[in-house]
């Protein structure tokens, strides 16, 4: 079995860095919309720190509850079976986010009142 410290090492970790990639993506797509290059490089910057800090405090403790208390039951449920689902799932589901931002872009994951006018 993981430990707690390996399972937020090796699981929770990871999956929070991808989504702060994911979220750097969609910041930076948005910053398209300043034409100014100093006013847009500092809208990224206090974008950044806000997707930081939101990651940091917010998502990464909600992930890691979640997760924790996910692997924990599959674990008890179905054994060495049910955390092996569990990780695949997570793999394949940061899989199809990483495909719908990099393949068909970023506008197919924000909703429509967010894109960027034409």
């Amino acid at each position: 079995m993981i430990k707690k410290y390996g399972f937020r090492k090796y699981v929770v970790l990871p999956t929070c860095l991808l989504l702060l990639n994911a979220l750097e993506e969609v910041i930076i797509y948005k910053s398209e919309m300043v034409e100014d290059p100093y006013l847009r490089t500092a809208v990224i910057l206090g974008l950044f720190i806000a997707g930081f800090s939101m990651v940091a405090f917010v998502i990464s403790p909600l992930i890691a509850k979640w997760l924790e208390g996910v692997y924990l039951a599959s674990r008890k449920t179905a054994g060495g079976i049910g955390t092996t689902v569990l990780m695949l799932g997570v793999i394949a589901g940061l899989f199809v986010l990483y495909y719908v931002i990099y393949i068909l872009g970023v506008e197919a994951i924000v909703p429509d009142a967010f894109e960027n006018p034409t």
